[in-house]
C-alpha cells in the first residue's frame, strides 16, 4: 500500500508554494518580503548566507540565499515522485 505524501508547503498560499517549488530547485528569484517570511515561519526554507550581487566603490549589496532543510527537502522530492508525469 503506498502511502500519499503531502506536499510540504500545501497549506500555503500560491504564491508561497511557488516560492518554495522554486527555492527548492536552487533557483534564486525576488521574492516579496512576506512570502519570505511566511516560508521561514512555517520551517520550509532557511537563510543560508548572503550572495554579492553588487560591488563598488561605497560597498556590496548583498541579498539573503534561502534553501529548503533537507528533510523537508526529502519531502518534497517524495510527494515529486508521487506525481503523473502525464507520459506513458
Amino acid at each position: 500500500m503506498d502511502v500519499k505524501v503531502r506536499h510540504p508547503a500545501a497549506k500555503c498560499t500560491k504564491s508561497q508554494r511557488a516560492a518554495f517549488e522554486r527555492i527548492a530547485i536552487g533557483e534564486r528569484i525576488p521574492w516579496t518580503q512576506k512570502t519570505i517570511d511566511a516560508l521561514l515561519g512555517r520551517g520550509l526554507v532557511e537563510q543560508v548566507g548572503e550572495e554579492v550581487i553588487c560591488r563598488d566603490r561605497f560597498g556590496e549589496v548583498k541579498v539573503p540565499v534561502y534553501a529548503v532543510p533537507i528533510p523537508i527537502h526529502f519531502r518534497w522530492c517524495a510527494w515529486c515522485s508521487q506525481q503523473d508525469d502525464g507520459e506513458d
